[in-house]
């Protein structure tokens, strides 16, 4: 599995590693809020196969960022760091970090974990730009 383009819109990076696939889409929503979807298990494995990209794409980027984790089945403290770290450097970098959609497994961890005093949530893509776009007005 490697990387390309989907209808000219996204680019993913997909690892297999020890079975454990972990799939990162780069949604082209906006140029000037980056969109991310993560498919798959949070976990060391996972983790460590997107880390690099993942970074690259939040961190490292000055512009607000959007993490679809509506796919995510599985997440570990390793996974939770990772977001943890980017959101920060986001918004150290003044700009929102937003997850959307961690539901099951992944949002009851996360809600006991206290991640969301640290980032937002939000329903929907829509919701998360409109959480966006008014702290941006203010």
């Amino acid at each position: 599995m490697g990387s390309g383009i989907i209808a000219g819109l996204s680019r993913t990076a997909a690892k297999l590693i020890r079975g454990v696939l972990l799939e990162l889409t780069v949604v082209d929503l906006d140029q000037n809020i980056g969109h991310l979807e993560l498919k798959g298990r949070l976990d060391p494995q996972g983790t460590k196969a997107v880390d690099g990209r993942f970074r690259n794409e939040t961190a490292l980027r000055n512009r607000p960022v959007i993490v679809d984790m509506s796919g995510v089945t599985f997440i570990t403290s390793l996974g939770i760091g990772l977001l943890i770290d980017c959101a920060t450097t986001v918004k150290r970098n003044g700009f929102d970090f937003i997850l959307v959609q961690p539901s099951g497994h992944v949002h009851q961890v996360l809600r006991k974990t206290g991640i969301y005093k640290i980032i937002p949530s939000a329903e929907s893509v829509s919701d998360a730009v409109a959480l966006i776009e008014s702290s941006t007005d203010n």
